[in-house]
């Protein structure tokens, strides 16, 4: 008898008491697991945090402040902060208006370093959009489908290539029928070390389409009638910055003129290029 009361007390004085006198439940006791925290001990993880530092560093200098500070965006244009720099996903940088630049500026942060399907080749590629309005969602979108576009095919993106309405339905909500890949399209980012290896900005430009259509009409044995849109559209001061509010070019009181010269300038270059026109 002594011995079962001295059990039953004992497993009494084990049973922690809460307010009131109350018994408290075994479940509440246990704290819930916390997520362990995500270890960069990988030698690939420490080069990717790494080129992460550096290359933000480096975009701060060129565009100046991100927004949020110190953050990026996700895929569908989410803040995503700190625990970005450790997934190698897509993310995006966002920079406002400033002396020089018109708009909203949006990169990809780190498409650099990712390996095209079926390789572990890198990309060598970031891609830029200068959006007139500060839209988060759709610029994201944007990078994200020409980024994966890029991935997927294995082949990275080149100045002058056009992309046709048809191939860009998932963008109607941009506002434009197709897109042309341009240039850096701002003074002293054509290239930027960010590794030991230069990386590439290539800018993404909106086009409407007539415009589109403007391009395909020209003669392949005269001139690529995609980099003459392209000069159109730098020569119109449209190019680098993507606006929907914008004046399509071909409704321009002046765009005979520009499409002369920029038909010019492209059959130059092409010259200079050891490219016979007549061919």
């Amino acid at each position: 008898m002594a011995t079962k009361s001295a059990t039953a007390h004992a497993a009494k004085r084990k049973e922690p008491k809460a307010k009131g006198g109350k018994t408290k439940p075994a479940a509440r006791l246990k704290k819930a697991a916390r997520p362990a925290k995500a270890k960069v001990s990988a030698a690939g993880g420490r080069e990717w945090c790494e080129a992460w530092q550096v290359r933000d560093k480096r975009f701060v200098e060129l565009f100046g402040p991100a927004t949020p500070k110190g953050g990026v965006l996700g895929p569908e244009g989410e803040c995503s902060c700190a625990k970005a720099r450790n997934n190698k996903e897509l993310y995006v940088g966002q920079y406002g208006p400033r002396i020089g630049r018109v708009g909203w500026l949006y990169t990809t942060h780190g498409l650099s370093v990712q390996s095209v399907a079926g390789s572990t080749r890198k990309t060598r590629q970031e891609l830029l959009l200068n959006w007139a309005d500060r839209d988060a969602k759709i610029a994201c979108q944007i990078l994200k489908f020409f980024s994966q576009t890029m991935l997927d095919s294995g082949a990275p993106l080149t100045v002058g290539q056009l992309f046709p309405p048809e191939a860009c339905t998932t963008l109607k909500s941009s506002g434009f029928a197709a897109w042309l890949v341009g240039p850096g399209g701002l003074p002293g980012i054509d290239r930027f070390a960010d590794e030991p290896y230069g990386n590439v900005f290539l800018s993404l430009q909106g086009v409407t389409e007539a415009e589109y259509q403007f391009a395909q009409k020209v003669r392949a044995d005269l001139a690529d009638g995609r980099i003459v849109l392209l000069h159109a559209l730098q020569l119109a001061n449209v190019f680098p910055v993507s606006d929907v509010n914008r004046s399509c070019l071909t409704r321009r009181g002046d765009f005979n003129r520009i499409w002369e010269n920029a038909f010019r300038i492209a059959r130059e270059l092409r010259a200079k290029a050891g490219q016979n026109p007549a061919q």
